[in-house]
């Protein structure tokens, strides 16, 4: 059981996403699938893992890490996005001037060079926030 926090920050819209991608993450085998959204996408239930976060992975769990990657990545479908990584880059690089970030030299050029680039790469779901508290690691044995 999860209640998703509504706020300025994280829209209603925002909230539907992310149910949206947990469901991909598991068509994918990667992830938990959703069993249960309210219409408001304030609560969110998915079944339980037995498992532990990703805070000190082993080879074996940074390849499969990889591999649980790879598939996002080559993910084809539709799935939701609420910016284009140009906007990100771009709302990211504009946040961290405005709290007085100092970048380094020649930083401000490299982000114009991004954002004047056509690219022809279509985009691909990511995670978003990926750290290792965000990455339980199923451990029946445990």
């Amino acid at each position: 059981l999860r209640f998703l926090a509504l706020t300025p920050s994280h829209s209603k819209e925002m909230r539907q996403n992310e149910i949206q991608a947990l469901n991909i993450g598991n068509k994918l085998g990667i992830a938990p699938g959703c069993v249960f959204s309210d219409r408001d996408a304030v609560l969110m239930v998915m079944p339980f893992i037995q498992g532990h976060p990703l805070h000190h992975p082993d080879d074996h769990q940074l390849s499969q890490l990889g591999i649980m990657v790879r598939k996002l990545h080559n993910y084809s479908d539709s799935y939701p996005t609420r910016y284009s990584l140009k906007d990100r880059i771009s709302q990211h690089h504009q946040t961290g001037i405005k709290s007085g970030v100092a970048y380094p030299t020649g930083f401000e050029q490299e982000v114009q060079n991004v954002l004047n680039k056509s690219s022809s790469r279509s985009l691909v779901p990511s995670h978003g926030d990926l750290n290792p508290s965000n990455i339980l690691i199923d451990d029946p044995s445990r």
